[in-house]
């Protein structure tokens, strides 16, 4: 089963983000390395490759 890389990524970023999250508070008492931008990056960079492959992937195809 084929899926969009767009669609796919927030989700797998998110589990990661989320992962990571517990790992840290389980391994060292307190959240370390996850902040703000982490999380913002995780939701938002799937959308953004949707974006950009939607303009230029006509372009991405003469190149290859």
């Amino acid at each position: 089963m084929k899926k969009e890389f767009g669609k796919v990524k927030p989700y797998c970023d998110v589990s990661f983000v989320v992962v990571a999250t517990i790992l840290s508070v389980v391994f060292l008492g307190y959240l370390a390395g996850v902040r703000e931008g982490t999380v913002i990056s995780a939701v938002i960079i799937g959308p953004i490759v949707r974006v950009f492959k939607k303009y230029l992937d006509g372009y991405v195809d003469l190149l290859i």
